[in-house]
């Protein structure tokens, strides 16, 4: 008879998420948060072959996978849509004031 190996792995998650689309230099910082979490682990844990660090984006208004069409419009959720829209309704009314002004 076959032996089945069963390979278990422990996930280390946030107790909220650590970026938001709009704030950019703060992923390179979580970034690092998590590589010396990584580097903890690795030193302080018996029998750990290897760690992963994997980045999910999200949707902050409904959890779902952030996903967009090619233009930037999520489509997960109409509360993204909404407030993509008036991000770049804002971004148009600024782009054509600093044209005329």
């Amino acid at each position: 008879m076959s032996k089945i190996f069963i390979n278990f792995r422990v996930a280390v998650s946030a107790c909220e998420p650590w970026l938001g689309y709009d704030k950019k230099d703060s992923s390179n910082k979580w970034r690092r948060n998590a590589e010396k979490l990584e580097e903890e682990i690795k030193r302080h844990c018996d029998d750990v072959e290897g760690t992963d660090i994997e980045c999910d984006c999200v949707c902050e208004f409904c959890d779902w996978a952030w996903e967009t069409e090619e233009n930037g419009c999520p489509v997960c959720c109409n509360d993204a849509i909404k407030e993509w829209e008036e991000r770049n309704e804002k971004r148009n009314t600024d782009n054509k004031e600093k044209q005329t002004g």
